[in-house]
């Protein structure tokens, strides 16, 4: 009779280092690609909005720096275009000054399997 805990006849060798985390990784990998197939992909299209209370207040301290001589001529017009672009704005010389950015239309992307049928009368016809 055997001893309890001892098995007859075969000995095993322990598995390499190697495949005992074999099985983890390749489960890992497959989780990731199911994944990355299911999300949604994070496209941000956050519109330019210009702060004008933002760009009023910069542009009142700016004109108060230069009517008491602080700046001259070629500074008040650099801090014209830092209030402008700081503030969201586009500077514009050709406008004279700054402009609100221009308005960006944002449509919803089809999701993998959408079916879109054409309009009416965009068909081609065979």
């Amino acid at each position: 009779m055997q001893a309890s805990g001892q098995h007859s006849g075969m000995k095993t060798k322990p598995a390499p280092p190697w495949r005992a985390h074999m099985s983890v990784t390749i489960f890992g990998i497959a989780a990731a690609v199911v994944a990355a197939g299911l999300i949604q992909p994070a496209v941000s299209h956050a519109e330019k909005v210009w702060d004008i209370g933002v760009y009023d207040s910069c542009m009142k301290q700016a004109g108060q720096r230069y009517a008491s001589g602080k700046t001259d001529v070629g500074q008040f017009e650099d801090e014209k275009v830092f209030c402008c672009t700081s503030s969201g704005g586009e500077w514009s010389a050709s406008q004279g000054g700054c402009v609100a950015p221009p308005a960006t239309f944002q449509t919803q992307q089809p999701k993998p399997g959408d079916v879109q049928a054409p309009r009416p009368g965009k068909a081609a016809s065979t």
